[in-house]
């Protein structure tokens, strides 16, 4: 099982390693044999950035640290390319939102109007 000292050492390289407005909440499941570490939107907490997931290997060494410092490294890492392409990619997906909702404008307003045609 993870130790607290797991969650501290992988909460403490996130919190260091994370440009703000990005935090990271690192939690214990699966009966503390998964870690589990959770970006989240800054601007709307309910909508995850990015997550990363470590299992407990029950056959590894005693003293072990798990997950290892170069791992946590490496996913950090990852995860903050994510959180930095994070804004282009939130802002084109707006603008893609925004022409879609006046395509169905438009199309709306044909279908009434051709409706309207045809009622006359």
């Amino acid at each position: 099982m993870f130790r607290p000292a797991d969650v501290r050492r992988v909460q403490a390289a996130f919190d260091e390693g994370l440009d703000p407005p990005y935090d990271a909440q690192v939690q214990l499941e699966n009966m503390r044999k998964t870690m589990r570490v959770v970006i989240m939107d800054p601007d709307n907490p309910a909508l995850p950035v990015g997550q990363a997931v470590w299992w407990f290997d029950e056959n590894a060494h005693k003293g072990v640290k798990q997950p290892a410092d170069a791992e946590i490294a490496a996913i950090l890492g990852s995860l903050r390319k994510v959180c930095d392409e994070y804004p282009a990619f939130k802002a084109a997906s707006a603008a893609e939102k925004a022409e879609r909702d006046a395509r169905e404008a438009a199309n709306r307003a044909a279908r009434e109007a051709d409706a309207a045609a045809q009622e006359a």
